[in-house]
């Protein structure tokens, strides 16, 4: 009784915060989340089509289980400069901060239930949902968090523009784009970059650092999983997604040959990620 009191306590103080920097009313409420779009992307239609893609739809039901499988059997696996840069950063921003989620999918990343997650999707750790554009005031917020989402917006220009109008002067951001990786819908994907062009897209910040978020060898492996299954599919869509499934379950060890290969200077040429660590220039 006590564990739920302090959850409606600190749902209470999230939905004050989060009011506090709208810049505008939103159009509706759905399940207690501020809404501003006239159609959100309920939670069973989230990524691609076919067996692989309702089996994504059926686990983001269950944040927990989806993302303990996707950090086990997924081919991916961030650096440790990345994971230590965006503990370091979390770490430095308490709850009294506004730091924003910006396009949080399922997820209550690294359990801190204070952050405001925004996302297309009507998930149950959503709290805002938005398309690209953010509905908070210029200069709210402390602290955004981009996780692999880039990709997934079609004019990722103006979600980073929303980025510097809503972060305070000083404020920080951390963005993670992928280079070399498949095809992944979520629901859309549209695009990749290297580090150099993820610097040029953040040029009106002052960048502090970027790097390899994801190494090379993921990326390698990503791609052949879905190559050896396409080979074997026979055309077949269904086979083909059954067949990735097994071949993550079986080949995910392999991405751990990453962690030496991250430190070596040429993985940058075929790296599977980057991330950008980077504040808004003091206007004054």
């Amino acid at each position: 009784m006590r564990r739920q009191r302090e959850g409606e306590i600190l749902k209470n103080e999230k939905r004050d915060k989060i009011a506090s920097i709208l810049a505008e009313k939103p159009l509706s409420i759905q399940d207690s989340k501020f809404c501003f779009m006239e159609d959100a992307i309920i939670p069973e239609n989230t990524a691609g089509t076919g067996v692989f893609g309702f089996l994504q739809d059926t686990l983001k039901k269950y944040p927990t289980i989806y993302r303990f499988l996707v950090t086990q059997l997924s081919p991916v696996l961030t650096s440790r400069e990345y994971r230590k840069l965006l503990n370091t950063l979390l770490a430095n921003y308490g709850s009294d901060k506004v730091i924003v989620n910006y396009g949080s999918g399922p997820r209550i990343l690294n359990n801190r239930r204070d952050l405001i997650n925004v996302d297309i999707c009507s998930f149950d750790a959503v709290d805002v949902l938005s398309d690209t554009r953010l509905p908070f005031k210029k200069d709210s917020v402390d602290l955004i968090l981009s996780l692999a989402v880039l990709e997934h917006i079609s004019q990722p220009s103006l979600a980073v523009s929303e980025m510097l109008r809503c972060l305070r002067p000083n404020g920080e951001l951390f963005v993670f784009v992928p280079f070399m990786q498949p095809f992944h819908a979520a629901p859309y994907d549209y695009q990749r970059w290297t580090e150099v062009s993820l610097r040029e897209v953040f040029r009106d910040f002052d960048i502090l650092q970027s790097g390899i978020g994801v190494g090379p060898t993921s990326g390698f492996l990503w791609v052949l999983q879905h190559w050896i299954a396409l080979l074997l599919s026979f055309g077949s869509s269904t086979i083909k997604d059954l067949l990735l499934i097994a071949l993550m379950i079986v080949t995910f060890p392999l991405k751990y040959l990453d962690i030496p290969l991250e430190h070596f200077v040429r993985s940058k040429d075929i790296a599977s990620g980057f991330y950008v660590h980077a504040k808004k220039p003091d206007t004054q």
